[in-house]
């Protein structure tokens, strides 16, 4: 019996000490990945302004960290940071152009503290696989810099997709056998993640099933509750379920991942918008007109329903981010 329990012991102990070994590898890869992320967010501050709404880049950097589950304090401690111009360490961006093995252009995109460091580093590399570090603008004019969002064909109409791509600010349109690809240019990307959440609910009313309808209903009668309770916080989560169930019941897995992508980085500027109590009385109305579409089954009423709380949501990120 002894024998037994000490092998007991020693199988428990083992296995404790694997899952504190698994975590802190884990622990240690979220670290690193935070960190870079607060490298890039800290540059995108300095170049183009701490205000989400007009800089694009910062929005897609806050999607990206949230996606990668940094927590929203450690984002915005970074932002601040950044705005504020405090002591610490100042990062810079640099682009290194060259040549890989058999000529292959090679553009390298460095977030440094220290130039000297980086630029012998990125050496060593070309060096130590064939290539060959060149002069700037060597390569660069053989790349652009593009937008891509990518959605499944389903049963999607393409040529009528095209046209709405397009005219909402895509740069390019490309089908392939399963999916479509839609390509833009860096500033245009949010334009066209609208465009999309219009289509989404053009899906929704042709999709959607009695039970999710009954969802949608239960989430405005919900934000109406907490509209008047002044809850911000729960209005919000309100807003969040009501588009979730919008995107699952257009049925389209890839539409609902680049809509929740989008949702993700507006969320920084809608913390902030949801404290004005006029804000929540308009956005409640806003979301029972789009449910009102998608119930009488109107493809063009809910469509527009959407299109004006985008615009109105637009209108009111801005007032906010202007007044601070």
């Amino acid at each position: 019996m002894t024998p037994a329990a000490g092998n007991i012991s020693m199988s428990g102990h083992s296995k404790w000490k694997n899952i504190m070994h698994k975590k802190e590898k884990t622990d240690a890869q979220r670290a690193k990945v935070f960190t870079k992320i607060g490298k890039e967010i800290t540059i995108a501050v300095k170049s183009g302004g701490a205000d989400p709404v007009s800089n694009p880049r910062l929005r897609d950097l806050i999607a990206k960290a949230k996606s990668n589950n940094v927590p929203n304090d450690n984002i915005e401690r970074v932002i601040k940071k950044a705005a504020g111009g405090g002591d610490g360490v100042i990062y810079e961006e640099i682009t290194y152009e060259g040549y890989g093995p058999s000529g292959i252009a090679v553009i390298v995109e460095a977030t440094t503290d220290t130039r000297n460091r980086t630029a012998s580093e990125v050496r060593h590399y070309f060096d130590k696989f064939g290539g060959n570090l060149g002069q700037s603008g060597c390569v660069s004019y053989l790349f652009e810099t593009k937008g891509v969002i990518v959605i499944e064909r389903g049963e999607l109409d393409e040529d009528k997709l095209m046209e709405e791509e397009l005219e909402a600010g895509a740069a390019d349109f490309v089908a392939d056998e399963d999916v479509f690809e839609i390509y833009t240019e860096p500033d245009d990307l949010g334009a066209v993640r609208e465009a999309l959440e219009e289509m989404a609910v053009r899906w929704a009313v042709a999709r959607i099933t009695e039970d999710e309808i009954k969802e949608m209903e239960e989430q405005c009668d919900l934000m109406e509750f907490y509209t008047r309770k002044k809850d911000k916080k729960k209005v919000m989560e309100m807003n969040t379920s009501f588009h979730e169930v919008i995107y699952a019941s257009a049925k389209s897995r890839f539409l609902a991942q680049v809509l929740r992508s989008y949702k993700d980085y507006i969320d920084k500027t809608r913390k902030s918008i949801f404290y004005e109590q006029a804000y929540l009385e308009a956005i409640l109305k806003e979301h029972r007109a789009i449910l009102e579409g998608i119930r009488e089954k109107n493809q063009e009423k809910a469509v527009a329903a959407m299109a004006r709380h985008l615009e109105c949501s637009q209108a009111r990120a801005e007032a906010v981010w202007n007044l601070k």
